[in-house]
C-alpha cells in the first residue's frame, strides 16, 4: 500500500455500529431474552436493595466502598433488552429510573450520588445506558434532547473536575 492508500485504509471503518433496538431477536433467542426480561431484569428492583433503594434515586443503598455501580450496570443491561424486545413494562421501569436520575443531575452536570469526586467509573455504565436509550427512543419524543443535554453536561462536569484536580 502507498501512503495515500494507507491513509484511506485507516480512515475507513471495517464495521458500522447498529443503533440499539434495530435488531429484533427471533426464535430461541427471542424466547430466552423474553424470559430474562420477564424475570430477573424486570423484578430486580423489587427485591434487591442495591437497586430497589438506590442512592441514584435518593436512597441509601448501592454504595459499596463509595462506588455506586449496581444501578448503572443494571440499567446498561435493562435498557437495550427493553428496546430490543419492545417490552413495555421493562421500558416503563427503565424510564422511571432514568427520569429519576436525570431529575437529580446537579447544576454542575454531575450525575448520581456525589460521595467521591473522582468516581468517574460508575458513571460510564449509566452513560452507555443513556446513549442506548437515546438511540432507541423515537425522534418525536422529547427524551432524546434531554438525554443528549444530560450527557454533554455530565462530560463538562468531568472535565471541570479533572482540570481542577478535585
Amino acid at each position: 500500500l502507498g501512503r495515500a492508500d494507507e491513509a484511506q485504509f485507516f480512515r475507513s471503518y471495517r464495521w458500522s455500529r447498529l443503533p440499539t433496538g434495530v435488531i429484533k431477536p427471533k426464535g430461541w433467542l427471542a424466547k430466552q431474552l423474553q424470559l430474562q426480561a420477564d424475570a430477573l431484569t424486570s423484578h430486580l428492583p423489587l427485591f434487591w436493595p442495591e437497586v430497589q433503594n438506590t442512592s441514584w434515586l435518593g436512597g441509601n443503598n448501592d454504595n459499596d466502598g463509595g462506588i455506586h455501580e449496581s444501578t448503572p450496570y443494571w440499567l446498561n443491561g435493562a435498557v437495550p433488552l427493553a428496546h430490543q424486545l419492545g417490552h413495555t413494562r421493562l421500558q416503563s421501569l427503565v424510564e422511571h429510573y432514568l427520569d429519576g436520575i436525570l431529575s437529580r443531575q446537579t447544576p454542575e452536570g454531575w450525575l448520581g450520588p456525589d460521595t467521591e469526586h473522582a468516581d468517574f467509573w460508575s458513571r460510564y455504565p449509566l452513560v452507555l445506558a443513556l446513549i442506548q436509550h437515546h438511540e432507541a427512543s423515537s425522534h418525536e419524543s422529547g427524551i432524546r434532547q434531554r438525554l443528549l443535554c444530560a450527557v454533554l453536561s455530565f462530560f463538562g462536569a468531568v472535565r471541570n473536575r479533572l482540570d481542577s484536580g478535585t
